[in-house]
């Protein structure tokens, strides 16, 4: 083996009688390897909701078409405007809160405050954590 594969970590999780999978990859190969992981694990959860007797927490819909509007003649040409999507149908939003702090000033203060913290300890000699 070349190299090793792509998905390191499957975690499994159960709410309310419905089975989740989450898949963790180290890299991934778009071209073939995504789609193939995606399909193998998702065949995966099934079977395992099968025969545990759980349920599917979102049951995949089906691919929409693609429609390009306009015939360009050139990559550039593109605008927007040209593609459509046929039955394009979207699952709900998931809802999720951020826990990172995307403002420079703020990360920067918080660094130079616990390097301060880590300095002030080991000139004391207490135990970093």
């Amino acid at each position: 083996m070349a190299l090793p594969p792509c998905h390191c970590l499957v975690q499994f999780s159960v709410a309310n009688e419905e089975l989740s999978c989450l898949l963790y990859q180290r890299s991934a190969d778009m071209g073939l390897g995504v789609s193939f992981n995606i399909a193998s694990y998702t065949l995966l959860t099934y079977m395992l909701a099968h025969v545990t007797g759980l349920k599917i927490e979102r049951i995949p819909k089906p691919f929409p078409k693609l429609n390009i509007t306009r015939l360009a003649q050139d990559i550039d040409q593109f605008k927007p405007e040209d593609f459509e999507l046929i039955e394009y149908h979207r699952h709900p939003k998931i809802q999720m809160d951020m826990a990172a702090l995307w403002s420079k000033p703020t990360s920067q203060k918080l660094v130079d405050q616990n390097l301060k913290v880590d300095i002030e300890q080991i000139e004391n000699g207490t135990p970093l954590p």
